[in-house]
């Protein structure tokens, strides 16, 4: 998927969770040996399941689609507790707001 809209991840993902949703769903409809020896509950939620399993995987698996359009990250300045963090500008040094002086209720 070289030049594609739509990313490789959500791409590996979809496609997997629709062939193996009818994959599953063919083999709990046509092989006898699992629909006489499964309960019915399992036999409805197993596909289900078993697509969202894979297609996770896939999703997962699958390569990063490169973005060349998107500017760099640039990583934010952490402090850890033994730093000093910078020091912020005293709330006193600033003249006060001009206005009616209305009591708050």
């Amino acid at each position: 998927m070289g030049n594609s809209l739509v990313e490789t991840k959500v791409a590996a993902g979809s496609a997997t969770l629709l062939a193996s949703g009818y994959l599953a769903w063919a083999l709990f409809m046509f092989v006898p040996w699992l629909k006489a020896n499964l309960p019915s509950e399992l036999q409805g939620q197993l596909p289900v399941l078993i697509a969202w399993a894979l297609s996770g995987l896939a999703a997962y698996f699958a390569p990063h689609t490169h973005r060349p359009d998107l500017v760099p990250v640039t990583p934010v300045q952490t402090f850890s507790p033994l730093q000093a963090a910078p020091a912020l500008a005293d709330p006193g040094d600033q003249p006060a707001a001009s206005g009616p002086d209305i009591p708050h209720a």
